[in-house]
């Protein structure tokens, strides 16, 4: 991933974090996520998908709050993965 990559999807985590914080309900960061990091929520084999940055959630159960924390532990590890901690 490039550092640009990186930088952005770092700043995407940062966002979702902070919406949360402020209260804001899951669907409405999704949304957000849609608008402003040009993410994509969709329907496939049974399953929501969440993918954002590079990154992609997927969750059978809900297509807010659980594929958001889905894609939020993809993005730690990635992170993780791309900074070597």
């Amino acid at each position: 991933m490039s550092p640009i990559k990186l930088r952005v999807l770092i700043d995407a985590k940062r966002f979702v974090e902070t919406m949360r914080a402020n209260r804001s309900s899951d669907e409405m960061i999704i949304l957000s996520m849609i608008g402003d990091f040009n993410a994509k929520r969709d329907f496939k084999g049974g399953s929501y998908v969440l993918s954002c940055c590079g990154v992609t959630g997927y969750c059978t159960a809900s297509r807010d709050k659980g594929l958001l924390n889905s894609w939020l532990r993809a993005t730690i590890r990635r992170i993780a993965k791309e900074t070597g901690q």
